[in-house]
């Protein structure tokens, strides 16, 4: 899967459920997709906690980060 770049323009962005994958970090993120040319890109993987009063963190992360940064986000941050 490529990258989703900012020149490229993408009409429809899927949100992925990454809850199945091995790590328990993949409950708190979930990761958008898009189709370009007739093949799925990755976008960003977002984090999905809502905070008491609702609001979305929907802190975003590049597809590449590790998953140690995004436990230390969570730690940290919630």
């Amino acid at each position: 899967m490529s990258r989703l770049t900012d020149e490229t323009s993408v009409s429809t962005v899927f949100q992925v459920d990454l809850s199945n994958r091995s790590s328990w970090v993949w409950k708190f993120f979930h990761l958008e997709i898009y189709k370009e040319d007739d093949e799925w890109c990755e976008r960003d993987v977002i984090c999905k906690i809502e905070t008491l009063i609702e609001v979305k963190c929907e802190q975003t992360y590049q597809t590449e980060s590790s998953i140690g940064n995004l436990i230390g986000y969570l730690l940290v941050e919630h």
